[in-house]
């Protein structure tokens, strides 16, 4: 039973770091396109750039059984919102609540917490309700929240 909740927990922080990893790809490419000092007049070089994100997560061709094509409003569904996607910040936040669920009284409050209000602002409206770049500082924020909790309040010593 230990081994079993340890892989959860486990678990829990892969889900919760890939989320926040994803976001932080996911705003860089935003950011760069946005403060790019070069003149975009045609949309095929926008749209590359969001291919080069999409290529970096070895899963083109399921991305193409979903999308016609790869552009930015595509490439941000697919990585930030897609439950098809299990890489996608809405899949990693789902899955590192539903870890943090079934081991619920194995966490502290705050880290429950954290998840918690992590996947309830993010995926219901909350704080994720702006443009893509307020999205991917929030979701890195809330990941940095509970990797602080963690370390602030679990024991190092007890075996």
């Amino acid at each position: 039973m230990l081994s079993r909740i340890a892989e959860t927990l486990f678990w829990i922080g892969r889900y919760v770091e890939r989320a926040e990893n994803t976001a932080r790809l996911l705003q860089v490419n935003y950011y760069g396109i946005a403060e790019a000092p070069v003149d975009f007049e045609s949309q095929e070089m926008l749209d590359s750039l969001w291919l080069r994100v999409r290529a970096m997560n070895d899963d083109a061709a399921e991305f193409d059984t979903h999308y016609a094509s790869v552009d930015e409003r595509s490439v941000v569904e697919w990585l930030g919102h897609s439950p098809l996607n299990p890489v996608s910040i809405r899949s990693s936040l789902t899955s590192a609540r539903e870890n943090a669920r079934s081991v619920r009284f194995h966490l502290n409050v705050e880290m429950w917490e954290a998840v918690n209000r992590a996947y309830n602002d993010l995926l219901t409206g909350g704080r994720g309700g702006g443009d893509l770049g307020e999205y991917c500082t929030s979701t890195r924020e809330a990941c940095h929240l509970f990797f602080g909790i963690a370390e602030a309040t679990l024991p190092r010593t007890e075996g």
